[in-house]
């Protein structure tokens, strides 16, 4: 019997599928006991935003050598004892990598607390970590005692600030589960930085205080600070970066924005990774910028920059519409913030 011309094409399809999605027998990194966990609240009304997951913890006596294992969609970033160990950054599509940590300088024998800021532009999200010392033993990973917050407190990431306010972690299960899958390779982390001098050699105000540019006059590379004014209370904003102006709206409309989630409670927003650029452009909130570059000596390459799909036939659709670009656009709409640089909320 003659098979169907298609049916080579069928078997191709599922086995790229197989492995390239479900894994197939493919076994990722070990994880141990550690769980896919998340905000109830976030779930419930998968509302984008900012979170803190919390967990005090002690440790008897301190091995000589112990990692931190970890991994979140979207972004995190974590501190041990106040101590800023790391930061992640995985967009809507990328490999679900865990980020290897060495902390054994931050970790104390008897009482710990780690503090992780988990940011998610459609609300719904996942967090693994794990702590394993130097013979492969697991001290700590994720499950449900972990506690969750959405302030900042003060004396939070200290460990002085009781959790008041907080409420247990929801668990998604252990890999392989959900979107995520199998887990792809472990990769070193990179020490994130504790400040930002570069600042901008230009700002250009736009109608309100609410939109504005930032010109460093040159590519430059690292990871970007903004400073919120005192009274600013607005929590969601959208943010575009490009090396020239013609990249960034209004002039072209399908740019993508970086979201930025806004931990309530902090003065400050740090992007989860380093990027290369000239021009940031900011929409949503009152907002001073700086930079704090890459050592041109670290091993640690800048993201890439987010671009429009390629659409078919050369012709590119419009920019996907997050609820986060939604609620900004929602906000900007009749107000003078539209107005900057002849833009309408429309055009962001």
């Amino acid at each position: 019997m003659l098979r169907p011309p298609f049916a080579p094409l069928c078997r191709a399809a599922v086995i790229a599928l197989c492995l390239g999605s479900l894994g197939c027998g493919a076994e990722g990194p070990d994880t141990g006991a550690a769980e896919w966990i998340w905000a109830e609240r976030s779930v419930r009304h998968a509302t984008p935003g900012a979170f803190c997951a919390v967990r005090d913890f002690v440790l008897p006596t301190l091995p000589e050598e112990i990692h931190l294992l970890i991994t979140a969609d979207e972004e995190y970033r974590v501190t041990i004892n106040a101590h800023g160990v790391g930061a992640g950054y995985r967009p809507a599509g990328s490999t679900m990598e865990l980020d290897r940590y060495d902390v054994t300088p931050y970790l104390l024998a008897g009482g710990n607390r780690i503090v992780v800021e988990l940011r998610h532009s459609w609300g719904q999200g996942g967090f693994l970590l794990l702590l394993r010392d130097g013979d492969g033993r697991d001290l700590l990973t994720t499950d449900t005692r972990w506690q969750i917050t959405e302030t900042l407190h003060r004396g939070l990431p200290e460990g002085w600030a009781p959790l008041l306010d907080a409420q247990p972690a929801i668990r998604w299960g252990r890999p392989p589960t959900g979107r995520w899958g199998h887990l792809g390779s472990t990769r070193e982390g990179h020490a994130i930085p504790e400040k930002a001098t570069l600042a901008p050699v230009e700002e250009i105000p736009g109608a309100s205080p609410a939109a504005r540019t930032f010109d460093w006059g040159e590519i430059v590379c690292g990871y970007l600070r903004l400073a919120f004014a005192p009274e600013e209370e607005h929590v969601l904003a959208v943010l575009y970066l490009g090396e020239t102006l013609e990249t960034l709206p209004p002039h072209q409309r399908f740019a993508v924005p970086l979201p930025v989630l806004r931990l309530p409670g902090s003065d400050s927003w740090w992007s989860t990774a380093p990027f290369c650029f000239r021009y940031a452009r900011l929409y949503g909130v009152a907002a001073s910028a700086t930079l704090a570059p890459i050592n041109p000596a670290d091993p640690v390459d800048a993201a890439p920059l987010p671009r429009p799909v390629a659409g078919l036939l050369g012709i590119t659709p419009p920019a996907q519409r997050t609820p986060v670009l939604f609620a900004v656009r929602q906000r900007l709409r009749g107000t003078l913030d539209g107005l900057e640089i002849g833009a309408d909320p429309d055009a962001i």
